[in-house]
């Protein structure tokens, strides 16, 4: 279930449930989304020592493919065949 997103007068959007995560618990060289201490978010790696960040989050990833017999777009995998 997705949370509510907010746009908000900058015509941002923004997951009011989401905050950045503290650089004290940041995986050392993984890839991650970096917040810089100007405010700018960056894909990156953090060597656990540079002071320039402020903050991080992990990456998103996708959600499973739907079983088959699922799709609701063609209804070609519907069970029992094509339609």
């Amino acid at each position: 279930m997705n949370e509510p997103v907010t746009i908000t007068a900058q015509n941002v959007a923004v997951d009011a449930s989401y905050y950045w995560r503290d650089m004290s618990d940041c995986p050392v060289n993984s890839k991650v989304q970096l917040l810089s201490a100007g405010g700018l978010p960056q894909y990156g790696l953090w060597d656990g020592k540079n002071t320039f960040y402020m903050g991080w989050a992990p990456l998103p990833k996708r959600r499973p493919k739907a079983a088959l017999g699922t799709c609701q777009q063609c209804g070609c995998c519907r069970a029992g065949g094509a339609a």
